[in-house]
């Protein structure tokens, strides 16, 4: 009887410490994920940006190398005390348009210049009802992620995404939690030697992060200060009173290399909060330290709750499908073995063989024909858009001007208005400029719509605003 066992794809997480590397690596089979190898390395930190980095790269070349494995997939990991998180709520109906609106107004939500961040977004509800969208933005100065993937040509590696570790954590227990631990809301408190990374849940969704410095060497100690942080962040998420219980529907769990089960029964025993361990939460089984790296490296082989990627795209590398690939060549070459043991594998194949290219060959000017079809359309619809932007002269300013009148909300005004070669151009006031751009975009007369320079507020507190769009053609 013959039995494929093969896996086919593989994922490597490197999740940065403080003071060391953590590293998961993944396999993929058809039934399952496998945890495979996985190790910590230690890392001098009195070192100038540049060693860091040059000594981070080294490292996962060390470990691909020791362990002889050829991820197809790498997703670096952030501290979480180098991100910034901001909870935003916009109106719904910017849903289509949510990156631009937040390219131009990003800086009202990070004490930084827009040019000098990188950032991502993940929606964390729709608010039909009261016609709003609330997203988590997530925002990196560009120095600390461009550090590590400008060296990264150097020694011939290539990340497929960097995050946070807070997401990661998130994810982790996301994808492969077990039946019956659906918690309404879940705290994981990651701890390490120096600081204590609380972060929220909701369902799948990060609604709470904090990254909070502490010497966690006293476990009493240590305790004292989750608890107390968990009901601050319980009057903030469920709008309890200080004479509530402040945690009750709140389940908390430990990971990172300071959770062990004294902790555990210590937090217990104070009576304030439901703990639950990690492990009996997800179906692998998972060494202290080691959550925040699987996380990572699930991205890889798994489709993931969170999906935020701090990395600008010219320098990511596309998921490799090279496994995925060997792993149809060898099952196709299992067949046509499975063919030979009946004794008759050779002669079919080289039927079959003959038979496909003799009907290759014959499709070919068929092929050829039809390229030249696509071709010949391809000049034709040139042709007719040009014709069409000719038109566009045929429309009156006072046309114009009438649809702006006409669709301008009533809480706005423009100030001016300038046409040329098929485009409009309009500036001017509002109290929402973002609500302005779907207004625009329902009519057949505009498409394109887009803001052509950064929101910025007056002193009545009105949002000044320039709207670019294409004059379309009415048929």
């Amino acid at each position: 009887m013959w039995r494929i066992n093969l896996f086919f794809e593989s994922s490597l997480g490197v999740d940065i410490k403080d003071n060391c590397l953590v590293f998961v690596h993944l396999k993929k089979t058809f039934k399952n994920i496998v945890f495979a190898e996985h190790e910590i390395f230690p890392v001098e930190t009195a070192k100038s940006a540049d060693e860091t980095c040059k000594i981070y790269l080294e490292l996962i070349q060390n470990f691909i190398s020791k362990n002889s494995i050829k991820p197809d997939t790498i997703f670096l990991g952030l501290p979480r005390n180098t991100v910034l998180f901001k909870y935003v709520e916009l109106p719904l109906a910017v849903k289509e348009h949510l990156e631009n609106t937040l390219k131009y107004e990003i800086e009202k939500y990070f004490p930084f210049a827009s040019d000098n961040i990188y950032f991502d977004f993940q929606v964390i509800e729709t608010d039909n009802r009261n016609n709003k969208i609330n997203l988590l933005v997530a925002a990196v100065k560009k120095n600390i992620v461009d550090a590590i993937l400008e060296t990264c040509p150097q020694v011939g590696l290539y990340f497929s995404g960097i995050e946070i570790s807070s997401t990661a954590l998130v994810n982790s227990l996301s994808y492969d939690r077990l039946a019956g631990h659906d918690h309404p809301y879940l705290a994981i408190a990651d701890i390490r030697s120096d600081h204590i990374e609380l972060n929220i849940k909701k369902k799948d969704m990060l609604i709470y992060s904090k990254y909070i410095e502490a010497d966690t060497k006293s476990q009493d100690s240590t305790a004292e200060i989750l608890i107390n942080e968990l009901n601050d962040a319980t009057l903030i998420l469920l709008h309890k009173t200080d004479d509530d219980n402040r945690t009750d529907g709140l389940s908390l769990t430990l990971t990172g290399t300071g959770a062990d089960d004294d902790l555990y029964k210590l937090i217990k025993a104070k009576g304030a909060v439901d703990t639950v361990p990690y492990n009996s939460l997800s179906a692998h089984t998972l060494p202290a330290g080691f959550e925040t790296a699987y996380g990572l490296a699930l991205k890889g082989v798994a489709e993931a709750a969170i999906d935020i990627n701090l990395a600008p795209a010219g320098f990511l590398k596309k998921p490799g499908r090279a496994g995925r690939n060997i792993f149809l060549i060898l099952f196709i070459l299992s067949i046509i073995s499975a063919v030979g043991w009946a004794g008759s594998s050779l002669v079919k194949a080289k039927i079959i063989t003959n038979s496909l290219n003799a009907e290759i060959a014959a499709l070919k000017p068929e092929f050829k024909q039809v390229e030249h079809l696509r071709t010949e359309l391809n000049e034709m619809e040139n042709s007719l858009q040009h014709l069409n932007r000719l038109r566009h002269n045929n429309r009156s300013m006072l046309e114009i001007v009438n649809t702006l009148a006409m669709l301008i909300p009533k809480t706005a005004w423009v100030k001016n208005i300038t046409c040329k070669n098929g485009t409009v151009e309009i500036e001017g006031y509002a109290d929402t400029a973002s609500g302005i751009i779907p207004v625009l975009e329902k009519s057949p007369m505009f498409s394109d719509v887009s803001f052509k320079s950064t929101i910025v507020k007056d002193r009545s507190g009105k949002e000044r605003f320039k709207i670019g769009m294409s004059l379309s053609i009415f048929k």
